[in-house]
């Protein structure tokens, strides 16, 4: 169970690891799923949870940032994954007819033919967002 925080006055006026210390902090079993690690982080309201073993020890803390670190990967590794495994593997695009542009996580695809921009406008519902764009690149 998970106290509500202690008062500024209480953080204040401590002197000691002891009295600032959370004396039921939140725990998670070392199997548990990075999705529900973070539904628990923030269900509790913290930026850490104890990762405890079968037998109840302490095994180390994960972070807000460490669960963050799951979901960001640079933009190079993306790209790749878009045009080797995505296109190339599973669609059978010719890359050299498609251009595959990521900045900050997001996806950019470019492509010379109407062929194969109908094949991406068959996936949006799979990728979850597309933006249709015309030769002027402004949005339809």
């Amino acid at each position: 169970m998970h106290l509500p925080y202690r008062t500024r006055r209480d953080i204040a006026t401590a002197e000691t690891a002891g009295e600032l210390m959370d004396r039921y902090p939140a725990t998670v079993p070392a199997g548990t799923s990075v999705a529900e690690a973070a539904r628990l982080m923030d269900r509790h309201q913290t930026r850490f949870l104890l990762v405890t073993g079968e037998d109840g020890k302490l095994l180390g803390v994960v972070t807000a940032r460490d669960l963050l670190r799951v979901f960001l990967r640079p933009d190079a590794a993306i790209k790749a994954e878009i045009s080797q495994d995505v296109l190339s593997r599973y669609l059978g695009t010719n890359l050299a007819r498609v251009k595959v542009h990521v900045t900050d996580g997001v996806v950019r695809l470019t492509a010379s033919s109407s062929a194969t921009i109908g094949l991406w406008l068959t996936l949006a519902p799979a990728i979850g967002a597309i933006a249709r764009t015309g030769t002027s690149g402004k949005k339809n």
